[in-house]
């Protein structure tokens, strides 16, 4: 073998190898433990909401949209908190909700009791959602960047692994298969939990004296306008999981084995590449950066997808396949874009309480997204996908902007409160 291969065999590895950092680690080992159950869950729970305990399907999908509407504030609310008592001992309390709830569904038989477990554990997900990220940002410091898409790879490949035995369950299909992914996956939130107590405590910053608001965010016209937009392209997520599936069976000539195929490409290459990908976001001009050309990319991909309703079997789905993997590529750029923006722009006495703004903008578009897609990709297709992938782009056009005025904010309070600001982004 040659040097220089040797070399680049070495930098690849580099790219996949455990973090040396110890809180690194614990994160690594939280986010394998939790997404594992996610991956079964998803796969095999909500048919043991209606195959085995007899729900039916309209009615847990009312209890579910219900209760993701309800626990929307406690994104903020949650985010907050964590600002005045710290991360982690939260986190580790809503992971306790969490397997609470799941273990909540083992004894549900009636519809009420169905929508209040669902509330509860959709403000343990979405509360969850937002200190991870203020985790993520607090133990990776200046590589908070890398450790998340580290991380966002490392989800992926777990969740997959999480999906093939909630398969098993699936294939099974008998109630004591379907109650074992439900007691499992409990089982997994407290398990993560525990490993949460290897992590640092993480005092919280204080704010400084001149800091009056007692919700800034609120006040931050620019930083909610980039989360705005950052929440427009989210609904690119929903592209795989939700206008492919019924785009490929219904309005293609490709055979629905496509459906899986697709998303086996993306999950494949967000677990290569993620990383990779992730170290070339540094700071708000790379991230507009990014942000800029995935909208470009959606715009592309949107398009093409549109085309393959008049294609024959083969054509449209090697279209799919390759359309996917350029899809993905605009996916990384913005997972990691749309992280260190959230990061980047928000104080560090407030960054619970901004990263449960940002994540609310993410999960009031995933609220929307199903019905949204299905009205403009199915009902309104062909001329609904550009119009999505107009959407996209104009997301990703205007973050310079949006970026430029947010920096511009925080310079003006880091002039009055004398703390250090970042530069502007190019346009």
């Amino acid at each position: 073998m040659s040097d220089s291969l040797a070399a680049r065999l070495g930098a690849v590895a580099r790219h996949y190898r455990l973090p040396e950092e110890r809180a690194h680690r614990v994160l690594v080992g939280f986010i394998l433990i939790n997404t594992f159950g996610q991956g079964m869950y998803l796969t095999a729970g909500l048919l043991y909401l209606t195959r085995s305990v007899g729900f039916s399907a309209s009615e847990v999908g009312l209890a579910l949209t219900v209760a993701g509407v309800v626990a929307l504030p406690s994104n903020v609310v949650i985010g907050k908190l964590s600002d005045r008592t710290g991360p982690r001992n939260l986190a580790m309390l809503l992971l306790a909700v969490e397997g609470l709830a799941m273990l909540g569904l083992a004894a549900v038989r009636t519809f009420p009791w169905l929508l209040v477990d669902a509330v509860v554990a959709a403000i343990g997900v979405q509360g969850s959602r937002t200190l991870r990220a203020v985790l993520v940002s607090r133990a990776g410091g200046s590589s908070r960047v890398r450790l998340r898409s580290y991380l966002r790879a490392v989800s992926n490949l777990s969740m997959a692994l999480g999906s093939a035995v909630g398969g098993v369950a699936v294939q099974l299909d008998s109630r004591a298969a379907y109650l074992t992914v439900v007691l499992v996956n409990a089982a997994t939130f407290f398990v993560a939990a525990a490993t949460m107590i290897r992590l640092p405590r993480y005092e919280p910053v204080p704010a400084p004296a001149a800091a009056t608001a007692r919700t800034p965010v609120l006040r931050d016209g620019p930083f909610m306008a980039v989360t705005a937009l950052n929440a427009l392209m989210t609904l690119q997520y929903s592209v795989l999981t939700v206008a492919l599936p019924l785009w490929i069976s219904e309005h293609t000539e490709a055979p629905r084995i496509m459906v899986s195929a697709v998303l086996i490409v993306n999950t494949v290459l967000v677990v290569l590449f993620q990383v990779r990908v992730g170290q070339g976001v540094v700071d708000a001009r790379s991230s507009a950066r990014a942000m800029r050309a995935a909208g470009f990319v959606f715009m592309v991909t949107c398009a093409a997808f549109a085309l393959t309703g008049g294609l024959s079997p083969l054509w449209a789905s090697v279209l799919l396949l390759t359309m996917m993997s350029l899809h993905t590529l605009g996916e990384l750029w913005h997972a990691a874009a749309g992280f260190e923006l959230a990061h980047h722009l928000a104080p560090e006495h407030a960054q619970g309480e901004y990263q449960g703004m940002f994540s609310f903008g993410i999960s009031a578009a995933m609220a929307v997204a199903p019905g949204l897609l299905t009205l403009l990709c199915i009902d309104w297709a062909p001329q609904g996908w550009y119009l999505l992938g107009a959407l996209l782009l104009l997301s990703g056009l205007l973050a310079t902007p949006a970026a430029n005025a947010a920096i511009a904010s925080r310079t003006v309070a880091g002039a009055e409160h004398e703390v250090p600001v970042a530069k502007g982004v190019e346009a």
